[in-house]
């Protein structure tokens, strides 16, 4: 890896809790290095005049843990280090302002692409994350706009409330007039992408 913010990227066997700070200079180095290769692309397209017929749309498929919850990596929990990614448009007319989830960016890149309207607007939407599989998860979740998410753990059937900062056992969680509604849809909209998956499963 090309140093451009670092100049001694942390060695494999130093990777660890105490030199968390070290390890994270390490991947802004690497975000840096993807950063020179997107003006690369750039550069490309305007030496060709193709830059203002061109949509480019820049993420990531998932964030990381940097030892701010005690791990280092991705795939075992559902909180804003590892599902909050960047999403870059060179669109200025693609204005967001609800939850978007990696299903919905070709849709959006294609909308772009097409120059058709903006309809990503839908003040109540949220988007369903997941750990594990659809027949055998481990945590599932729903993320609303301004970040709300409501979270159950089906190992310790615990719902968690991030606005409240709180868990709560599902039983109690279900009999909870203000609570109830977000626990029954996050469970249905499990429900119905496993019916999905069987259906097209069975073709």
């Amino acid at each position: 890896m090309t140093k451009r913010l670092l100049q001694n990227l942390i060695p494999r066997s130093q990777i660890k809790a105490e030199n968390k700070d070290w390890v994270a200079k390490t991947y802004w180095n690497a975000i840096a290095g993807a950063d020179w290769a997107v003006g690369e692309v750039v550069a490309a397209l305007k030496a060709k005049n193709l830059l203002a017929n061109t949509t480019i749309a820049i993420l990531g498929d998932h964030g990381e843990s940097l030892f701010e919850d005690e791990f280092l990596g991705h795939g075992h929990a559902i909180n804003d280090s590892q599902t909050k990614i960047p999403l870059i448009f060179n669109d200025t007319a693609m204005q967001v302002s609800e939850a978007i989830g990696q299903v919905d960016v070709a849709e959006m890149t294609v909308r772009s692409a097409l120059g058709e309207p903006n309809l990503w607007n839908k003040a109540d939407k949220v988007v369903f994350q997941l750990v594990g599989s659809l027949g055998r998860p481990v945590l599932i979740a729903h993320v609303a706009n301004g970040g709300t998410r409501t979270l159950f753990d089906f190992r310790s059937e615990q719902v968690y409330f991030s606005d409240l900062n709180r868990w709560k056992h599902y039983r109690d969680a279900i009999t909870d007039p203000e609570l109830s509604p977000r626990v029954e849809r996050l469970i249905r909209a499990w429900e119905d992408l496993r019916w999905r998956e069987f259906q097209a499963n069975k073709h």
